[in-house]
């Protein structure tokens, strides 16, 4: 292969803003502007928005000419529906190489040096950080692998093995070249350890819950009493 055709198989590659949300009108814009350098599509999964928090993201997509859909799914659990957010993406635009995994409350910083040609992992992690901590979280996924997020909240992102098999390792990588600010003024954040102790409690109680995720769930919510307390 020429070094043109390197180029161009490069630059074939393309991001999709891939999100939930509701009630974030306030912040919404902020969130989509700070992507807007870097992004090709925007896929965003609306919970029960009782504000005009689609209307924004729609108008955002049409006055920026980028390619733009929100859906509307009620809200079950954070798994359950970044799950079907990342589903809904891939469906949408299948032309995506990597979805951008982000909260509405969140600020993404793009280094000048990010080149979205050279991305080749599964999943990257970008540091995310806030006034009190500095911590890796997984933000970039590769689309064309069948990714589910993992817990009714506190979740994690991992692939479903029963499409790819048990043995399959995913391949991840640091990127130094995305920052992830994250001031928590969310519209959510208000009843937010109600909403975990809730949660938590739906997820301990599910037969279905799997023996590790039950310890998990039980962590979380010691913490969330805490919290509470």
């Amino acid at each position: 292969m020429g070094n043109e055709q390197v180029k161009s198989v490069k630059e074939e590659k393309k991001l999709c803003l891939c999100m939930i949300v509701k009630n974030e009108s306030r912040i919404m814009e902020r969130c989509l502007n700070a992507t807007k350098s870097i992004v090709d599509f925007v896929s965003i999964c609306d919970t029960g928005s009782t504000d005009n928090t689609p209307e924004i993201i729609e108008n955002w997509c049409k006055e920026n000419e980028i390619p733009g859909t929100v859906h509307h799914e009620p809200f079950k659990n954070f798994g359950y529906n970044r799950s079907l957010a990342v589903s809904l993406a891939q469906k949408t635009y299948p032309e995506a190489d990597y979805l951008l995994i982000l909260d509405a409350d969140m600020i993404l910083e793009v280094d000048p040096n990010f080149d979205k040609t050279s991305l080749t992992e599964d999943h990257y992690l970008t540091l995310q950080y806030d006034v009190h901590i500095k911590y890796w979280l997984t933000r970039l996924l590769k689309a064309s692998l069948p990714w589910k997020s993992v817990g009714v909240t506190h979740e994690y992102w991992d692939i479903d093995r029963s499409k790819v098999g048990a043995n399959y390792n995913t391949r991840v990588a640091r990127l130094e070249t995305l920052v992830v600010n994250d001031p928590g003024d969310g519209g959510s954040k208000a009843d937010k350890f109600e909403r975990d102790e809730r949660l938590l409690l739906q997820g301990i109680n599910d037969p279905e819950t799997t023996p590790d995720l039950h310890i998990r769930y039980l962590f979380y919510l010691a913490q969330t009493y805490f919290h509470l307390s």
